[in-house]
C-alpha cells in the first residue's frame, strides 16, 4: 500500500466526522492555487469557517473572501485552542506522546527540533513547567 494510500486511511479513521463528499463542482470555478481547490471546496461544502495549513500561500484572501473562509497556521490554530481549552489540548498532546512511545518532555523536544510549531511548542512548555532550551 502507498504511503499517501496508508495516510488517508490512517485519518479517515482517526477523523472521520471531517470528510466532505460532493465538493467537485466546485473545484472549477475556484482560483486558489489548482491543486488545493479541493481543500477550498471541501471548506465551502463543509461549511468551514478556517482552513488550517502550514501552506497559507495556496489559498490567497481573495480567493476565500467570497466564501467567508480564511487560512489559519496550525501554530496559531493550536495555541488559540490551548487558550480555549488548555486541560483539553494538554491531554490530547500527552495522549498523543504516549501513543508515540514518548514522555511529554520527549514529544515537545521533538515538536522543538522540528521547529514548525514554535508558538505551540513553547506555550505548552511553559504550562507544562519544561525547559526545552
Amino acid at each position: 500500500m502507498s504511503r499517501s494510500r496508508h495516510l488517508v486511511g490512517e485519518l479517515r479513521a482517526a477523523f472521520p466526522e471531517a470528510w466532505v463528499n460532493g465538493c467537485k463542482d466546485l473545484e472549477a470555478v475556484l482560483t486558489n492555487d489548482r491543486k488545493d481547490r479541493h481543500v477550498l471546496a471541501a471548506a465551502i461544502r463543509a461549511p468551514a469557517q478556517a482552513i488550517v495549513t502550514f501552506n497559507v500561500r495556496h489559498f490567497p484572501e481573495a480567493a476565500l473572501k467570497p466564501y467567508d473562509v480564511e487560512t489559519i497556521h496550525p501554530d496559531e490554530f493550536l495555541v488559540n485552542q490551548f487558550y480555549l481549552d488548555d486541560a483539553l489540548v494538554t491531554n490530547k498532546f500527552t495522549e498523543q506522546a504516549s501513543s508515540l512511545g514518548r514522555t511529554v518532555e520527549e514529544q515537545l523536544r521533538a515538536f522543538h527540533q522540528s521547529r514548525a510549531l514554535p508558538l505551540f511548542t513553547q506555550t505548552m512548555a511553559d504550562a507544562l513547567a519544561i525547559k526545552i532550551d
